[in-house]
């Protein structure tokens, strides 16, 4: 009888955690909205080959995105990483956000009870479990923090990653998840997942940890720990052969999963739409590229890699339609990746790689790539005056709308009825108490409708509480002019 009682009590919790998990998660209803790039980009809705930006601004967009990358706004200019050492603003020097960093985490988590999954701040691992206090001691010794204490800039800490890699806030691959049971929380949104940066990327090492398996670095978009065996140091010859090479000219890839091999076809790593490398030279049936490895004493060198033709573009891409289709349907259906998960994308990084083959530079964050420049807050408006926005007032496919911890493309108004579509890598929709939500999981094509049909509950995109419109044709946009953006918050430079 007790027996019974217990497998009773049993499968009792078991459907009531099924239950929860299912009453904030739903699958939106996808199939209902055409996902064929080309049944909403043609020549019925729009002139594919037209450019959507004058040459002039094309390339202010570009000078800034090499300024960023390799030049006097990068991660190898030393009055760029002497912000991050002596910040004005105390709490945002590097040791500083480290240690007040890790110090949150491990009081948010230590405050909660043993086997207590159902507090909103209370993070577990793969296994459902808590961490324990020596696990979170174990993480803490290994970042070394008393060491940050003597940062200075240093030439030679300069580098450049050798491989794609996961950029993570403390020196751990364990994940960090919330209850499944919280609506838009348990996997795949781990906390410890920072952002995703590619192969070819310069980079600044601020420190090692203990165990020399993890340097905290700075990228030209966000700041946070990677595996050692990802990055080169970059010596001050090696920084000046690739930025003469960039200058030179660059090349996007314009393909996902591209194996890179060398001149003997042995493997390097994969690419990703948002790589760029410097141009070797360019065939009709061929490219060559320069990418970075490592030699014996763990500094870069370069060495050619081959693609073919359709693998890869030259930089900048001219903005037309056309171009712009041609990318997203490489890149739409996609998984949504928090954080760059898996080398998937999350909304801001969907669009920041998007942007790069038309040498447009996007900061990493949502809010950052609306309002570190001149944007249009349309956050009072009604929802016909941003549509009428939208459609008149604005360059399709240049035109990123931020809605508070989310960002999506405008492509202009399309079909018969002429809605907006947006293209965008979005988890999912909510109702107003964000009670649940309708996982889409994908990047996509989703008109901005005032409501959806399928459930007139969830909040429309357009009746967010902020509606930011930023317009890439139409900003000033030089090195000059180019906002710093300071550390706020371990990810944003």
């Amino acid at each position: 009888m007790i027996i019974k009682l217990f497998i009773f009590l049993l499968l009792l919790s078991t459907n009531v955690l099924a239950s929860s998990f299912h009453n904030v998660r739903h699958i939106f209803p996808l199939e209902n909205y055409s996902q064929d790039v080309d049944h909403w980009i043609n020549e019925k809705n729009m002139a594919l080959e037209t450019a959507l930006m004058e040459p002039e601004m094309v390339a202010r967009h570009f000078q800034v995105f090499k300024a960023r990358m390799f030049g006097e706004l990068s991660p190898w200019d030393e009055n760029r990483v002497k912000i991050a050492f002596h910040h004005k603003d105390p709490s945002q020097q590097i040791f500083q956000i480290e240690r007040d960093l890790v110090d949150y985490i491990i009081q948010q988590q230590l405050s909660c009870k043993k086997g207590d999954l159902t507090n909103s701040h209370c993070g577990f691992g793969e296994n459902h479990r808590l961490y324990t206090k020596k696990w979170y001691a174990e993480v803490k010794s290994n970042m070394d923090l008393n060491e940050l204490n003597y940062l200075h800039y240093d030439s030679d800490a300069r580098g450049i990653l050798i491989d794609n890699a996961a950029i993570r806030t403390l020196p751990t691959n364990d994940v960090l998840l919330y209850g499944d049971h919280i609506p838009g929380e348990g996997y795949p949104f781990d906390n410890l997942q920072n952002s995703a940066a590619w192969s070819g990327t310069p980079v600044y090492i601020f420190h090692q940890s203990l165990d020399k398996n993890w340097l905290l670095i700075m990228t030209p978009s966000v700041m946070g720990w990677v595996e050692s065996s990802k990055v080169a140091k970059a010596s001050p010859q090696f920084i000046a052969g690739w930025r003469t090479m960039a200058n030179k000219g660059l090349m996007a890839l314009a393909k996902n999963n591209v194996m890179l091999t060398n001149r003997f076809d042995a493997p390097l790593f994969r690419g990703f739409i948002g790589s760029v490398f410097p141009i070797v030279s360019e065939a009709k049936s061929a490219i060559k590229i320069w990418v970075p490895v490592s030699n014996e004493q763990g500094y870069a060198v370069r060495t050619q890699a081959s693609l073919n033709i359709y693998e890869a573009i030259v930089m900048p891409f001219k903005p037309t339609p056309k171009h712009f289709a041609q990318l997203i349907k490489e890149q739409i259906a996609r998984p949504y990746g928090w954080g760059g998960l898996y080398f998937y994308h999350d909304c801001s990084q969907e669009l920041k790689a998007l942007m790069a083959a038309f040498g447009i530079w996007l900061p990493r964050h949502s809010a950052d790539q609306v309002e570190a420049a001149n944007f249009y807050d349309l956050s009072n408006k009604s929802f016909h005056e941003k549509i009428n926005f939208l459609t008149n007032e604005s360059t399709p496919f240049l035109s990123i709308v931020y809605i508070g911890s989310h960002v999506f493309l405008s492509l202009g108004p399309v079909g018969e009825e002429k809605h907006i579509m947006t293209y965008q890598n979005i988890w999912g929709l909510s109702p107003l108490d964000r009670s649940y939500r309708e996982i889409i999981g994908q990047s996509v094509l989703l008109p901005l409708l005032k409501y959806y049909p399928e459930n007139d509950k969830l909040i429309s995109l357009a009746n967010k509480s902020r509606f930011e419109v930023r317009l890439l044709d139409r900003e000033w946009s030089s090195v000059e002019e180019e906002k710093i953006i300071p550390i706020a918050d371990n990810s944003m430079l």
